[in-house]
This record gives C-alpha cells, sequence and structure tokens, in this order.
C-alpha cells in the first residue's frame, strides 16, 4: 500500500509541476502569437496562385461547417479560448464543447487529403 502511495503523491506533484510549467509558457507565448497573426495575416493578393488556392480551399472548408461547430472551431483556434470558457461564452457542457470541436476537425480532416494532394502538387 505505500508503494502505491509514494507512486501516486509523485505521479500528482510531477503532473502539478507540468500544468504549472506549461500556463506559463503559454502565457509566455500569447502575445507573441496573437501579435503574428493580427500583424502578418496572409494577404491572398499577396500569395502566389497555388498558396492561395491552398488557403482559400481550407477557409472555404471551414466556412462550410455546421454553424454551432464552425463558431467552436473559430473560438478555439482563432480566438484561442480554452474549452471552459467558450463553454461559458454559449453557456453550454464543457463536454457538448469538446464533441463539437471535435467534429469540426473530423469534417476538416476529411478535406484534408485533397489539400495535401495540393501542397505536394506545389512542391513538385
Amino acid at each position: 500500500m505505500a508503494e502505491v502511495y509514494g507512486w501516486l503523491r509523485s505521479t500528482a506533484a510531477n503532473r502539478c509541476v507540468d500544468l504549472t510549467r506549461s500556463a506559463k509558457i503559454r502565457e509566455s507565448k500569447t502575445p507573441y502569437i496573437t501579435d503574428y497573426y493580427t500583424n502578418h495575416s496572409p494577404d491572398l493578393f499577396e500569395l502566389d496562385d497555388k498558396k492561395a488556392a491552398i488557403i482559400e480551399r481550407l477557409m472555404e472548408r471551414v466556412n462550410k461547417l455546421p454553424e454551432r461547430n464552425k463558431n467552436i472551431f473559430l473560438m478555439r483556434c482563432f480566438d484561442g479560448l480554452k474549452f471552459k470558457e467558450i463553454a461559458a461564452i454559449l453557456n453550454k457542457d464543457i463536454s457538448t464543447i469538446k464533441k463539437r470541436y471535435a467534429r469540426a476537425i473530423e469534417i476538416i480532416k476529411k478535406d484534408i487529403m485533397y489539400l495535401l494532394i495540393l501542397i505536394i502538387i506545389y512542391l513538385l
């Protein structure tokens, strides 16, 4: 019993340290990430045709998502909100938010093969 208690205690302590470190890293990088995306958003007119086609295709796919999944996907990916924050904004359960986000990712993944083919053609 003492072995299990020691293992559980060290595992919990290590997990707490990991979470604290990852939170500090996230907080330190947030200003740089938001600054980059606000000042360096891709202008489709500056990109060559192949890159613009890839970005357009991805954004078309995101815009075709069902509204409830699209909102959660955009809040999570572009606004950088956590599931808990999105759940509070939409007044939904966290598990519902996670499930809708996963469905949005699934839908986008189905179309990603086409994008990969475009990227491979672009690189050749």
